[in-house]
């Protein structure tokens, strides 16, 4: 699956937060490519670490308090480094363990599993729906006209994310009710079941066409970042007009040096335009998506 799917698993909701974001992001564990390991067999190295640590650690400290309460004072002292030297590996066992379980799997699924899409959620169908619309995210992330900041960044950060998202869990939804309605006409197929079907895989299809259109509106908006790309690698060469004027110069061209300058003066009014046209086209993903209920 991850030949049709280009970007990372599993695709999550960006309200998610960031730190758990990085533990997911490339998790086998979340994305089925690794069986998970019982929560009782992981870390317990740490855990027998802390233990002895921790019981060591009381030990020596009561030591040191009932030799000083005897007036023992190199002994109080001996028991207490003995404590102290102990102290820092307990403390980095207990941090340790505190990193694993925040990280652990378990924990993720059980906070998240409504709030992320893995490859077993869809089919292929829509496992090409989520591709193209991966790719336009990524041809846009990587243009040139948005590292420049030629386009609402901020927006596009915002809302280039939540629109992956947002088809990624439709596509979800759409794909558990491909699946319930081809098992429901595995059986005997009768007059009241195709009452029954007939309208909601007209709603299903509803619901395909208005994310293929959400799709499209992306894929759209990178072909509009594309021509403001081209626009802008035009613009760079006009940098290099000096020399072709120079040329047409020894030869008296004056003509040759007039459409020059038409058509650098064009290629600017392009380049505007054509960041203006991405622009517009980026707004019109900000709307709102046709949304059925979450699955």
């Amino acid at each position: 699956m991850r030949a049709v799917w280009g970007g990372p698993w599993p695709v999550m909701d960006p309200d998610i937060p960031e730190v758990d974001k990085r533990r997911m992001i490339g998790n086998p564990a979340l994305t089925g490519l690794r069986p998970l390991i019982h929560p009782t067999s992981r870390g317990g190295n740490k855990r027998l670490g802390a233990v002895v640590a921790f019981i060591a650690s009381a030990w020596f400290g009561w030591l040191s308090l009932r030799f000083a309460w005897k007036g023992d004072g190199v002994a109080a002292a001996t028991y207490g480094c003995l404590a102290l030297v102990i102290l820092p590996f307990l403390v980095k066992q207990l941090v340790g363990l505190i990193h694993q379980e925040r990280a652990s799997p378990e924990r993720l699924i059980g906070l998240y599993r409504s709030r992320y899409v893995i490859p077993a959620d869809l089919d292929f169908d829509a496992l090409m729906l989520l591709e193209r619309a991966g790719l336009a995210v990524r041809i846009v992330k990587a243009s040139q006209v948005q590292q420049l900041g030629l386009l609402d960044g901020m927006a596009n950060d915002l809302i280039l994310p939540r629109q992956l998202w947002e088809i990624a869990r439709m596509l979800r939804s759409q794909t558990s009710l491909r699946r319930e309605q081809a098992r429901a006409l595995r059986g005997a197929v009768t007059p009241e079941l195709l009452a029954v079907i007939k309208p909601q895989h007209m709603a299903l299809q509803r619901s395909v066409q208005a994310v293929a259109k959400r799709v499209a509106e992306l894929e759209m908006y990178a072909r509009r970042v594309q021509e403001a790309d081209a626009a802008l690698r035009a613009q760079e060469l006009l940098k290099s007009n000096d020399k072709y004027r120079d040329l047409l110069a020894h030869t008296d061209d004056l003509e040759g040096m007039r459409m020059l300058g038409v058509q650098a003066e064009a290629t600017q009014e392009t380049l505007a335009r054509s960041v203006r046209e991405a622009i517009a086209a980026g707004h019109i993903l900000a709307l709102p998506m046709e949304s059925p209920s979450r699955a």
